[in-house]
């Protein structure tokens, strides 16, 4: 039972550790933003008249942090979708890991593993080319 709690603790502050560089990361990026859209290339493709699979990934980001939850569905519709599978991993990671409920370790095992890596590689490859044409 000892070791249990030991690694309970030490997984929350990992994830304590991660939560403060997220919102650090986040507060930066709001602030900064049009500061950071300067030195950031032009798209390749963008600059050809072709939109990629990531164009609008920023702005769509930016405005999810703002809380215009339409624009930024319009933006990248694939990049919207991410930032939500990954919102409620990090509320399953933070329910197991932080608040020791046992409930959300299967539907965190089913969606973050390899598989959800994979299925997302291709649906992001698939939405490039729904993009290009």
């Amino acid at each position: 039972m000892r070791v249990n709690q030991m690694i309970r603790k030490k997984k929350s502050f990992y994830v304590i550790c991660l939560d403060a560089s997220l919102i650090i990361g986040a507060i930066i990026f709001k602030i900064f933003y049009s500061d950071i859209m300067r030195f950031l290339p032009e798209c390749f493709y963008a600059s050809r008249g072709l939109p990629c699979g990531s164009c609008g990934g920023t702005r769509c980001i930016y405005n999810l942090l703002t809380g215009n939850i339409v624009e930024a569905f319009r933006l990248n519709q694939f990049f919207f979708i991410a930032f939500c599978y990954l919102g409620i991993i990090f509320i399953l990671v933070h329910l197991a890991w932080v608040f020791g409920i046992e409930h959300t370790e299967k539907p965190l095992k089913a969606l973050a593993n390899y598989k959800a890596v994979i299925v997302f590689g291709v649906g992001y490859l698939f939405f490039s080319l729904w993009r290009f044409f």
